[in-house]
Parts: structure tokens; sequence; C-alpha cells
């Protein structure tokens, strides 16, 4: 791993050191990330009960579906960025990055007024709780308000990532999650109404971290450097970001929308099932954001060898990812079922019925992470070579009509929590081998010399 142009060449020397050196601090940012959440969750079960639990836990899935959607369209970003490293093409590095700045912020300044003024709809589009109503609205409220520093941190480490620094978004985002720590406690005990002191805290910690990689990419000593005074918008980059992006952004929604069709269907369970749902899925999340950085290792080091024409990295960068990512997610991922009830208590002490619910979760979803893990490599492997539209109607299938299938031929007739979790662990299995066959076809014509030009 050699530095080049101020950034770092993943087109030489050993892989897996290069990969595991490249996705720990990933996986650490990724946790600390998820603890955003996790620890207003764990400070409401604490300080408050499970209402105020669950008044944030009701809000995940249209968070999810609104601002993980449009952080998804960084793919566009990563996949151009690796191939222009790779090819040495630094007049288009600078440009893509001046129009991937310019399009986080119109982005997340247009996913913040619509938020806002669509909570109260969308809170009842999932069935939200009566009694969770006002918390659960008033919190998605300032959350969709730091919206633009959400996708704007996102973006801008997603380009330091690329150049091979991931060591500095990694220090911001602990400085970030030390100071929602701290405002998580501090408003608690000042504010009578906890949700609002989490979701201040939370608002706070996300404007913190999108400052901090904003002016590290102002003072880069690369061909990575962003230049406020040059700022540019490039429409041709920018349809190419949109064109790669827009596939992997409908990719992250699918998913979120099902889980707003399932989520709704949990929450007529009761606030004991949404407190136990949201402290398990929190669980699941920091599983996933340790094998997730092998997974979306791929993108980089496929994409920088794809530019170079190193055709016998690309087979063995994503080989190392695919049993790297396997790896931990059955180590963490059974680790975390077998030691589920200990971990959600920590979560909602005391609160046995929320933790039962949380249990059944972690069965059928957490204990199978290496499924996910394995289609997660796929599916950025896919991407890499260009392929994002093929990613979106596999998940289109697999995740968006077959659980839509789900919950009306099938659910109806067994309508109990286990029959709704156990529609994640089919979803994921049927998309495991679509995803295998599509891969399959796709690096059969890359042999045969047809990588597609993006």
């Amino acid at each position: 791993m050699k530095r080049l142009f101020g950034a770092v060449n993943f087109t030489e020397g050993p892989l897996v050191p290069a990969i595991v050196r490249y996705s720990i601090p990933i996986m650490i940012a990724s946790v600390i990330q998820v603890l955003f959440n996790a620890v207003d969750v764990a400070v409401l079960g604490n300080l408050a009960d499970a209402s105020a639990v669950a008044s944030v836990g009701v809000t995940s899935s249209i968070t999810s579906l609104i601002v993980t959607s449009f952080v998804g369209l960084g793919v566009g970003l990563n996949v151009l960025l690796a191939r222009f490293f790779g090819a040495h093409d630094t007049v288009r590095i600078k440009r893509t990055i001046s129009t991937a700045v310019l399009t986080a912020l119109s982005l997340g300044v247009l996913i913040a007024v619509i938020g806002i003024v669509a909570a109260e709809p969308m809170l009842s589009l999932v069935n939200c709780p009566e009694e969770n109503m006002q918390g659960a609205k008033l919190y998605l409220i300032i959350y969709f308000a730091s919206a633009p520093a959400i996708l704007l941190y996102n973006y801008c480490s997603s380009i330091l990532r690329v150049s091979g620094d991931t060591v500095r978004p990694l220090l911001y985002i602990v400085l970030s999650g030390l100071l929602n720590v701290a405002l998580n406690i501090i408003l608690c005990f000042l504010l009578p109404q906890k949700v609002l002191a989490v979701a201040i805290a939370t608002l706070a910690s996300q404007v913190l971290g999108a400052t901090l990689t904003l002016l590290r990419l102002c003072r880069q000593e690369s061909d990575f450097k962003l230049s406020i005074r040059h700022l540019c918008f490039d429409f041709s980059l920018f349809g190419k970001i949109m064109r790669i992006g827009f596939p992997a952004a409908i990719n992250h929604s699918l998913y979120s929308i099902s889980n707003i069709l399932i989520s709704s269907t949990l929450n007529s369970f009761g606030s004991a099932a949404i407190a136990g749902n949201t402290a398990a899925a929190s669980i699941e999340a920091l599983v996933s954001g340790v094998f997730c950085a092998f997974t979306g290792s791929v993108t980089v080091f496929v994409g920088q060898n794809l530019g170079a024409n190193r055709h016998d990295r690309v087979k063995m960068s994503i080989v190392h990812c695919l049993w790297l990512s396997f790896l931990t997610a059955v180590l963490l991922g059974d680790g975390a079922f077998l030691f589920g009830r200990q971990l959600l208590a920590l979560y909602v002490p005391g609160q046995e019925a929320a933790i039962d619910f949380g249990m059944i979760r972690l069965t059928f979803i957490c204990a199978i992470s290496f499924v996910s893990a394995i289609n997660s490599t796929l599916g950025h492997a896919l991407q890499a070579f260009g392929y994002t539209s093929v990613s979106a109607g596999i998940s289109i299938m697999t995740v968006l009509v077959f659980r839509f299938i789900w919950m009306l031929a099938i659910y109806p007739f067994f309508e109990t929590i286990y029959c709704l979790y156990f529609c994640y662990s089919c979803s994921w299995c049927l998309n495991l081998l679509v995803v295998f066959i599509a891969f399959f076809i796709v690096w059969k014509k890359y042999k045969r010399g047809k990588l597609k030009a993006l």
C-alpha cells in the first residue's frame, strides 16, 4: 500500500493487511455512528420509560427511508472516485469532489424541508401509537433538521476514505459521539422532555461531524483537496453520480420501505414490542456496522484496481473481503444472539416484556447475519463494476416484492411476531441465491474483457 498523489494506492502491495487497515477505522466509525441512536435509547431506557424509548424507536424506519436512501447516492461518488483514482485522472477527481459537496448540501436541505413538513403524516403511515405520537413527532422534526449535516458528513467522509484516509473520519465521529453522550446526559437532567433532550444532542453531534470532515477536505495535501473558493458544479459528473448512485439509493430505500410495511404491523403489538425491537435493531446495527466495513471496502479496492487494469487484484479483493466479512458476521452475530438477553437489558433494564420481544428479533435476524454479509459483499462488487441497476433490481424482487407478498399472503394466516420476523430470514436467503447468480454472470463478462464503462 503506497502513497500516490498524497493518497493511498491499493493497486499494489499485500491485499489482506491493506483491507484490514482500511476497514478497522470504518468499523469503529460505523459502530460509533450507530451508538448515536443506541445512546438515545439507553439513556431514555434508564432515565425515562418504555414509552419514551418507543417514541424514538418508532421513527427509525422513517429516518432510514428518507436519510439513508439519499446517503445511498454516495455509492455513485465512491465508484467514480475509485475509478478516476486508479486511472490517475486528477482533473475529474477534483471536479467530482466539488460537485459531490454541493449535491450533499442541496439534497440535505430538501430532505429537511420535506421531512419537517411531513413528519406527522409519515408517523401515521407507520401506525405510530397515539401515546407515542407527540414525542415521536418532536424527535423526527429535529432529526430531519440535521439532514444537511448527515449528508455532508457521509459524502465528505466517503471522499476521505476513497483517498485511503479512514482514520480522520473515525476521529471526527469519536468526537461527535462524545458530544452526543455528554449532551444526552446533561440535557436529560435539565429538560423535562427527555425525547427533546436526546434529539438536540443528536443534532449537535451531527453538525460537529459534518464541520470537521468538511474542514479536513479543505486542508488536504493531495488531489482530493476541496477548494471552497473554486467550488463548481459539473452537470456531466453529477449525471454520472446520479446514474450510478440512484439505483443504489433505490436499493437502500427498498429495505426501508419494506421495513415500514413490517414496522407498521409490529407497532400494533404495543410499546413493549416497539422498545424490544428498537433495542434488538440497535444491537444488529452494531454487528452489521463491523462486518459491513469489509463489504463496503469492495467498492474502493475493486474500483481502484479496475481503473488500473489490475485484473488479478480485482478477484482477490472480492475473495478477501468476502471471507473477512463472513467470519466477522458469524463471530459477532451469533455472539450477540447467545448473549442477547444481557445485551438487551442494557437498553431496557428491568423490562422483561421488551427483552422477550427483542430476543425473538435476534433469533430470526442477528443469528444469520452471515447471510447478509455475503449479500452485501457481492452487491457492493456489482456496484464497483458499475451494475448498480442490477443490484437495485435484485432488491426490488427479493426485498420489496417478496416482503410485500409475505405480508399480504402469508402473515394474515399466522399473525404472530414470529411470522413477522421470519419474513426477514427468508428474504435474505432469496437475495443470496439471486445475487450470486447475477455476480457470476457479471464476472464471466468481465473475464471476457467486457468492463462496463462509467
